[in-house]
């Protein structure tokens, strides 16, 4: 008594994915002794807490009915139960609103399913359809919406309990099927409106197909959902329910039927109404052709992987290597080195002439200068844009040759230079500095006497006449330093 097979999915869709907010879908399935419910709700998406409604209308709905609903129970008494289904789903949302009922909008669609009987409620653009045991698909609900084109067309929620509608189906049933209207757009798409049939048989038998024939109907259907999603223009969440009573005779249409529409009419229709296509996803065009899910999916891969050839190839001209894979830069507190975050080597990676990326270095070239520093030296005190480029030139952090810092060949001690000579104070052997060369070590240190200020200093005061000041800007006067301090 009641052979079922149903699975459901709520997934997110691409908008609320780009905006950071959650999936306001929801949906929930329950058997009982001899049928099952199921409903869908869809909330608003101007409304603040639209997916706690969505949810409190769909679980509690269902539990209502599970509770209140039995297998031999008179087609009244069963709507009347989903009446009631309604109400206290309504209520518990007011009570959890309390005085902002505007922030809890949703939809709400509900089925028993008993034995080919489909018993419904509904409220709102959300939807059901029946797959007949005549092996027709037809529509059980029609969209609640006001006045207007597209997205200007104002949708009534389950909170205008005036629009509520209840009945019995008038058709024996195979399977039924729930959606919202992410997923209803795309079995009853505006493309089809003026045709002999408004549904996409070929899209919804192959639903039908997967649930009746599949393995893992559950991560199918997540699948599924999930690869159409690109395909569509409109962005919107997306829920589906498929429920398949087994102990139900089905009596197949010609093939002609579960073709429709095809190649040649959605061709014809896409030429004629490029702006109707906004609701048709390109993966129903495709299956309409007879391909598949995972074969979209390929297809979709291989482009994909064609865009990564083409980033990777442009990346070669650049130091990807260093500021994507293991690029670091040093804390200009501590000196140590510290890893590039994804979005800093990102930056880099595809702006070379970002400011700071001529300090990037891997860690290997961090250590190598660092072991390279005398006693007492920082790393802090060097500069590190030319030790940087010593080491990928010539593999070494040694001073170049024509630098003003030269040793003397024999004895290893500085030459100093005249100005140098006569600059130096004997007995100054405590302070320090880090921004003129120092006479004994031949390099920027803090260890030994600066020779020019006699104290311990970092910068030269600029000679400009309009700055006059410590600065970066402009050349320093000091005929020992003759850079920007």
């Amino acid at each position: 008594m009641g052979n079922y097979r149903f699975c459901g999915s709520s997934q997110i869709g691409k908008s609320h994915e780009v905006d950071d907010t959650v999936c306001q879908d929801s949906h929930f399935i329950r058997e009982g002794k001899g049928f099952i419910v199921a409903a869908v709700a869809d909330g608003l998406g101007t409304s603040k807490y639209s997916d706690i409604a969505s949810k409190l209308a769909a679980n509690s709905a269902v539990d209502y009915c599970i509770e209140n609903i039995s297998a031999i129970m008179p087609d009244d008494q069963i709507l009347d139960s989903i009446h009631s289904a309604f109400e206290h789903a309504n209520n518990l949302i007011k009570k959890e609103a309390q005085e902002d009922i505007d922030d809890y909008d949703t939809t709400l669609s509900l089925a028993v399913f008993r034995e080919g009987e489909v018993f419904y409620g509904h409220a709102g653009d959300s939807g059901i359809i029946a797959l007949c045991a005549d092996g027709t698909f037809e529509e059980v609900t029609q969209q609640q919406l006001g006045e207007g084109e597209g997205k200007d067309r104002p949708v009534f929620p389950l909170i205008n309990e005036s629009r509520w509608i209840f009945d019995k189906f008038n058709q024996t049933v195979h399977a039924v099927f729930l959606m919202t209207d992410g997923m209803l757009n795309m079995t009853v798409p505006p493309l089809l409106a003026e045709q002999r049939y408004q549904l996409d048989h070929s899209y919804l038998y192959y639903l039908y197909e997967e649930v009746r024939d599949g393995d893992d109907i559950k991560s199918w259907i997540d699948d599924e959902i999930i690869q159409i999603s690109p395909g569509v223009v409109n962005y919107d969440d997306k829920t589906l329910i498929v429920i398949i009573d087994g102990d139900v005779a089905i009596t197949d249409q010609p093939d002609e039927y579960y073709e429709f529409p095809s190649d040649a009419l959605y061709k014809s229709l896409l030429s004629q109404k490029p702006m109707a296509a906004a609701a048709a996803p390109q993966s129903v065009y495709e299956k309409v052709k007879g391909v598949t899910s995972k074969e979209l999916w390929k297809k979709n891969r291989k482009m994909i992987i064609l865009v990564a050839s083409i980033v990777l190839i442009f990346s070669l001209s650049i130091p990807i290597t260093v500021t994507f894979f293991s690029g670091g830069t040093i804390n200009p507190e501590t000196g140590e080195w510290e890893r590039l975050s994804f979005r800093q080597a990102m930056q880099h990676t595809f702006n070379p002439m970002a400011s700071g990326s001529e300090t990037i270095m891997t860690q290997d070239e961090y250590n190598e200068i660092v072991a390279s520093l005398d006693e007492g030296e920082s790393i802090l005190d060097i500069d590190i844009e030319d030790s940087i480029a010593n080491i990928r030139d010539t593999g070494s952090t040694s001073t170049p040759a024509n630098s003003n810092n030269n040793r003397n060949n024999t004895t290893g001690a500085p030459t100093p230079t005249p100005t140098q000579t006569q600059a130096q104070t004997p007995g100054n052997t405590v302070h320090s500095c880090n921004a003129h060369v120092c006479i004994e070590c031949n390099r920027t240190c803090t260890l030994h006497v600066c020779t020019i200020c006699n104290r311990t200093c970092t910068l030269h005061v600029c000679s400009n006449t309009l700055c006059n000041r410590t600065c970066t800007l402009h050349v320093c006067s000091n005929t020992l330093c003759n850079r920007k301090c």
